[in-house]
């Protein structure tokens, strides 16, 4: 992958995660009384628009609390946290002004560089394929599950389970291929994204998918190069457990 790299992933998910700071400058120090006090306030904004007879009314704040401890353990830089006065101030989205304008500017800068690879590539795709898009490219794999490859003489062929993806094509085959690189545990993987390039002899084409295991969660990098590719739609495909 020359874009869509895993830690361009990385990044995605961090300027994704909805996380809409206020400034309280009282969170300089921190108390239990402060704390209790603001996490009221977190609750409502977090259940404003979720009716107060939904189940999740109650529970929704919990989750996005937790939510939050994981992404600012994650993603944050010691510079910063070394700042506050405690992560749970973080965790309901309570800060000062001064850590406010420092997380601001963290995630305007990865968030550029997000950009900026997009960016890059579409530039990249325009300049492969202004004259003519490959037939295949309109369907994307995205959330696709790998179930299973297979060969048949020189065409690779692999099999999707494309129920919480967003085409109907579930077969890809590789006519004439090569694979470059298979990291483990593709098969069972979910495909996140991945890059298309033009070559001499047909296509490259990169695959970056994400692999959940005990709780874990990884991604791998999957590239194969080839003379053409075709996507089919198998009806009665019957798909592993």
């Amino acid at each position: 992958m020359k874009y869509f790299t895993k830690e361009f992933q990385r990044l995605e998910q961090l300027i994704i995660h909805p996380f809409e700071l206020k400034v309280d400058e009282r969170t300089q120090e921190f108390s239990e009384n402060l704390f209790n006090e603001l996490y009221d306030n977190f609750k409502k904004d977090v259940c404003a628009n979720i009716p107060s007879d939904s189940e999740y009314y109650d529970s929704m704040p919990k989750l996005v609390y937790e939510s939050n401890i994981a992404y600012i353990e994650k993603y944050f830089p010691r510079e910063i946290l070394s700042k506050v006065s405690d992560i749970r101030f973080l965790a309901i989205q309570r800060c000062t002004q001064d850590v406010y304008n420092e997380i601001m500017a963290f995630l305007a800068k990865h968030r550029a560089i997000y950009d900026k690879a997009m960016q890059d590539y579409r530039e990249e795709y325009q300049r492969n394929f202004s004259a003519r898009e490959p037939r295949f490219a309109q369907y994307s794999l995205h959330d696709c599950k790998v179930v299973s490859f297979e060969w048949k003489r020189k065409d690779l062929i692999m099999n999707f389970d494309n129920r919480g993806g967003f085409t109907d094509r579930n077969v890809v085959i590789f006519k004439n291929a090569k694979i470059f690189e298979k990291e483990n545990g593709i098969e069972g993987s979910w495909w996140i994204c991945d890059e298309l390039y033009k070559t001499e002899y047909g296509y490259e084409f990169h695959g970056l998918l994400e692999h959940f295991e005990n709780l874990e969660h990884k991604y791998l990098y999957f590239t194969v190069a080839c003379e053409n590719m075709k996507m089919f739609k198998k009806i009665k495909f019957k798909f592993n457990k």
